[in-house]
This record gives structure tokens, sequence and C-alpha cells, in this order.
């Protein structure tokens, strides 16, 4: 793994080779523009929670909005639907390829409840 901080002190980018358990929560705090400086012993590690503080939105599931799974959740369980989460969040309006992930998630929402 190799992070790579630029002049402002924020994560610039990262290379991941074998262990990827950090790839999302570093991909956050890369888009976030965090300052890398108090992460520095984490961001070596092979863990896939970020330290405790750090940005807790789960993956990505709609990669052109930035829509995180923990969003769509939590929409989910306030009861939206499809549609609902498309006019609330925008997930699946653009390119629609998150769509059967996020049929998937309703569904298994719907089994538990």
């Amino acid at each position: 793994k190799r992070v790579l901080v630029g002049d402002s002190g924020q994560i610039d980018g990262v290379r991941l080779t074998g262990e990827t358990a950090a790839r999302d929560w570093l991909k956050e705090l890369m888009e976030a523009g965090t300052p890398a400086a108090d992460l520095r012993k984490w961001m070596l590690a092979p863990a896939a929670t970020p330290p405790s503080g750090g940005n807790q939105r789960g993956k990505i599931i709609c990669n052109c909005l930035n829509v995180s799974e923990r969003d769509i959740k939590a929409a989910i369980e306030a009861g939206q639907d499809l549609e609902q989460l498309q006019d609330s969040l925008k997930c699946g309006t653009s390119c629609g390829s998150c769509v059967p992930e996020i049929k998937r998630m309703i569904s298994i929402s719907r089994a538990t409840t």
C-alpha cells in the first residue's frame, strides 16, 4: 500500500496492492480533502474501518453521484422505495448501474422487517 500526501498535507492518492481492506475509507478521506498528518499511522494499516472519529459513510453505491451505502440504508429504513430514493438522493438516476444493488438493498431490508 502506498499513500501520496501532497504539499497541502492532504491525501492526493492511494495505491493498493494485495490487501485492500482500507480502500473505502481511504477513498473517502482523499475525496474529502482530509489532512493526513493525524492519520499517518492508520493510512498503512490493514483496517477495514476508519480510525475513530473518521467518516463512517460506508462504501459508495452510486459512484456517479457519490451516494453511500449508509445514506441509502437510512432512507430505506425510513420507508423509501426505489423511486423515492432516486428523488431524494438521486442515486440510480445517472448511468443506472447501481440500480440492481439498490434494489437488492431494498429487498434485504423488506425481508428482515
